[in-house]
């Protein structure tokens, strides 16, 4: 039985325990009255792939139009493979490192946390865990300055304003003339 949180190698779980029983040492020692079997296993490395997430933290607004409130502490980026049960949160000197890698490889410093043990306020965020959320998470407030509109990338734009807002598109090249109208709540991402 393995401890909470471990578990067998990829090519373990696959049935290839040949390469384990291949690799695997054992030594005896003579004590008194018996004998000390030691087994020792080999640890098996696996690239995991990561999607690197840069944090982007917007002001929500509070107590008519005075504060606004940001989660905190928050890493500057979070690395999430696609199965989404594990996470590493990165630091600006880990995300350069990663970045200048020729290899594509990232040499990562930190622990490797899965989901299902104290998550963070980080990851509790991303998987949209609101329970988790609550009590991982602390808020900082300081006075609203304003809407703010950060590019998310892709096309995206995430925003912060007091009310809800109808953004109008309208292309100058179309024929109809028809203008596109977007309705977004204060606190919001559109394309």
């Amino acid at each position: 039985v393995l401890p909470s949180g471990w578990s067998f190698s990829p090519s373990i779980q696959k049935g290839d325990v040949w390469k384990v029983y291949t690799e695997a040492k054992v030594v005896v020692a003579a004590v008194n009255n018996g004998l000390r079997i030691f087994i020792h296993l080999p640890v098996f490395e696996f690239p995991f792939r990561f999607t690197l997430y840069k944090k982007i933290s917007l002001p929500r607004l509070i107590d008519n139009a005075t504060q606004g409130e940001q989660f905190y502490p928050l890493p500057l980026f979070l690395a999430v493979p696609t199965d989404r049960q594990a996470f590493v949160e990165l630091s600006a000197d880990d995300e350069f490192c990663c970045l200048m890698s020729p290899t594509l490889i990232c040499p990562i410093s930190s622990a490797i946390n899965r989901k299902h043990r104290e998550p963070g306020c980080a990851m509790s965020l991303f998987v949209k865990d609101e329970a988790r959320s609550r009590t991982q998470c602390t808020t900082h407030v300081s006075p609203w300055l304003g809407q703010q509109t950060v590019y998310l990338g892709h096309r995206r734009w995430g925003y912060s304003t007091t009310e809800d807002t109808t953004i109008t598109i309208t292309c100058p090249q179309s024929r109809e003339k028809v203008n596109t109208l977007i309705r977004r709540k204060p606190f919001d991402v559109f394309e």
